[in-house]
């Protein structure tokens, strides 16, 4: 949870798909490292078999415990505990080139600072505002973050992901090398493929990459469906149990044992889709499914939020490791067949109900939410200035607060049924934020208390309009 939170908050929005999709590429890299030491340990025959592959994470840990002390600290975060000074410092130094002076720098200080302001004006502080819909819309907000990542889970992935060996047996792979090489086979393809997605995910988008992962997903399971139907393959699967003395108490489920198969093409054709499946979902859930959640929810209640849906991340996680054993005992083939219908279901909702959050800095897409924007309209983009933000806001507050006054709110949004122009910001819009926030915005330098002069940007492109809210 922590991670891809961290990444969303400091990543420039045109990167942000491609940062957090690292998250993803770091955990296939780790399950294909442990299936390759797994299978590399398998012939000692000691207690190093299982002591060394169980070790060696302990140094990758402490790496990671020293090399996470040099990163610098969220400047969104930073904002929210009133350090602005500080927040500052750490986004010119994210930024690149470590200038305090610089335009691009201030802008986007000035755009967090604004609408972490107006979170502490408006906003509720408990945490039952994430349940409730307001002007503020967090209840659809985190019915679209736990979507998601429950979602992911309802694909099936870990239904193949989990139980790759005893499926491997059932194809006819035998012995414990054979098995284990097979298994090493499927992480380095979810490996490989968790790659592409770093490069084209900011282009693709958010909306179209589910869709059409949840397309490709549902074709690979309906193909394994009709494999192990015509041939057999899951006719043999069986669950031993561990019993008691008293046979009617099962104790605990001791593995899954699935016998080979006598159709060598069937097994070939079904191994060769279930390959496809893991590259198709690396491609577009494996990175998607955790960079959606990151993007929704404004900065006081995206550590809750993203708290709750990564919970139903690991509740149906634990729900599909726990009930697919049973499925494939009982149903058998219509296991893929059930999770090919769930996976045209979910291309479905995300296709009418996701936003498309590519390419818009956090607090955009707060503004999307809170405003009266059609949010699934991928050319929506609000402009990008902060007094252009703090109007659409207030607006948007004041919508709330004249439920009973229909002409007042139709005159507050008469002017957003076009989507405003976007583009990089003119010299006259930023050089009058900068004059509005000189005088409170007091930021010195490392070894001096001389304020910093806000510089207006330079661009060529034309001024956008801000239009103020009618009396």
């Amino acid at each position: 949870m922590v991670i891809p939170l961290y990444q969303s908050e400091i990543a420039p929005k045109d990167m942000r798909g491609r940062l957090v999709s690292v998250q993803q590429l770091a955990i296939a890299f780790g399950i294909c490292t442990s299936y390759w030491v797994g299978y590399g340990f398998i012939d000692i025959d000691s207690s190093l078999s299982w002591r060394l592959p169980l070790g060696i994470p302990l140094i990758v840990a402490l790496i990671y415990a020293i090399g996470i002390l040099m990163m610098p600290r969220s400047p969104r975060y930073l904002v929210h505990k009133h350090m602005d000074h500080q927040a500052l410092k750490s986004l010119a130094f994210i930024r690149g080139d470590g200038s305090l002076c610089h335009p691009d720098v201030l802008m986007e200080y000035v755009e967090i600072k604004q609408s972490i302001r107006f979170e502490e004006t408006y906003g509720s502080k408990h945490y039952g505002r994430l349940f409730r819909k307001g002007w503020e819309n967090n209840r659809k907000r985190l019915l679209l973050g736990m979507a998601v990542q429950i979602f992911q889970q309802l694909t099936g992935a870990n239904s193949l992901f989990l139980y790759a060996p005893q499926i491997f047996q059932a194809l006819g792979i035998r012995g414990r090398h054979s098995t284990l090489l097979a298994n090493g086979i499927s992480g380095t393809i979810n490996f490989v493929f968790s790659i592409p997605p770093i490069f084209i995910i900011d282009r693709w988008g958010r909306r179209p990459t589910l869709v059409i992962g949840s397309i490709f997903c549902c074709l690979c399971t309906i193909v394994m469906a009709i494999v192990g139907a015509v041939t057999g393959l899951t006719d043999h699967i069986r669950a031993i149990y561990a019993m008691d003395p008293n046979p009617n108490t099962p104790r605990n489920v001791d593995f899954i044992t699935i016998p080979g198969s006598s159709d060598s093409n069937g097994s070939i054709a079904f191994l060769v889709v279930m390959y496809l499946f893991i590259a198709c979902f690396a491609l577009t859930w494996g990175p998607a499914g955790w960079i959606f959640p990151t993007e929704l929810y404004s900065q006081d209640v995206r550590a809750q939020a993203l708290g709750l849906t990564t919970a139903a991340n690991w509740l149906f996680n634990y729900g599909v490791s726990q009930i697919t054993p049973i499925m494939y005992v009982n149903i058998r083939w219509k296991t893929f067949a059930t999770y090919a219908v769930l996976c045209a279901v979910i291309a479905f909702v995300v296709y009418r109900y996701f936003p498309e959050t590519k390419g818009k800095s956090l607090e955009e897409i707060d503004l999307i939410f809170s405003g009266n924007f059609n949010y699934y309209d991928l050319n929506v983009h609000h402009p990008q200035t902060a007094a252009a933000a703090l109007d659409v806001l207030d607006r948007a507050h004041a919508r709330h607060s004249h439920p009973l006054e229909p002409a007042v709110v139709e005159g507050l949004f008469a002017d957003l049924s076009t989507p405003p122009v976007t583009g990089s910001i003119a010299t006259p819009v930023a050089h009058s934020i900068a004059q509005t926030f000189s005088h409170s915005i007091k930021i010195s330098h490392q070894e001096s208390d001389t304020p910093i002069p806000l510089q207006p940007i330079q661009s060529a492109s034309p001024p956008l309009s801000v239009k103020s809210s009618p009396a």
